[in-house]
């Protein structure tokens, strides 16, 4: 049975960027997740062969490394970028994969190696926001980002964090750590890849009959 967390909602922000982005609608799995301790529930088995997309990950994020510091700059990776950061409604946590910075210049870099989607931009601009926040030596500076991709690059301009930006994020914040229940918009396409199993959400949707609707209409 799943289990209220006892300091409060706690919301990693990989589960925000693609609420953010509106590649999936259902904000009540990210509610559950953010208000109920994480060894409390069952986790549905996604078949994803994380082995292979760890050794690819951390290839690439090796590489990147390496050619930051051939230019000079300090790098910090991963757990060194590991931070959690508390909010009058929530506690924030995240783990930026790379944080290069070389004079004022400072940058937020994420390694994809699927392909790509508006999410991966949205959570590197989370970083971006966040970071002077939680590194107290990048106040002051003006921060930008970049994903990198197996066979290209994103950059993105500090600009792109504006107003409009963080106010949707707020908004979203505070609906996922909010006592009552965010929107549940179940939906074979979002269910078959959430986590939460029908134990503690009896409205995940199951795959659907093999046999597609028929219609006389056309």
């Amino acid at each position: 049975m799943a289990v209220l967390r006892r300091g409060g909602p706690y919301i990693w922000i990989t589960w925000l960027t693609k609420l953010l982005a509106g590649e999936v609608n259902c904000e009540w799995a990210s509610w559950f997740k953010s208000q109920h301790e994480g060894n409390s529930w069952e986790r549905s088995s996604s078949g994803f062969d994380l082995v292979r997309w760890q050794v690819g990950h951390t290839d690439m994020l090796r590489r990147c490394a390496q050619e930051h510091r051939q230019q000079g700059y300090t790098v910090t990776m991963e757990g060194q970028n590991s931070f959690t950061l508390q909010g009058k409604t929530a506690t924030l946590a995240g783990k930026p994969d790379l944080v290069v910075h070389r004079d004022n210049l400072v940058t937020v870099i994420d390694i994809k190696t699927g392909r790509p989607r508006a999410s991966d931009q949205v959570q590197v601009m989370l970083y971006m926001h966040l970071l002077a926040l939680v590194r107290p030596e990048f106040q002051g500076c003006a921060v930008t980002g970049q994903v990198v991709y197996s066979n290209h690059v994103v950059d993105i301009p500090n600009e792109a964090v504006d107003d409009s930006f963080v106010t949707s994020a707020r908004d979203l914040i505070s609906r996922v750590a909010a006592r009552e229940s965010a929107s549940k918009v179940p939906s074979w396409s979002e269910c078959r890849y959430c986590e939460i199993t029908s134990a503690d959400c009896p409205d995940r949707m199951e795959a659907p009959a093999a046999d597609a609707a028929r219609t006389d209409f056309f």
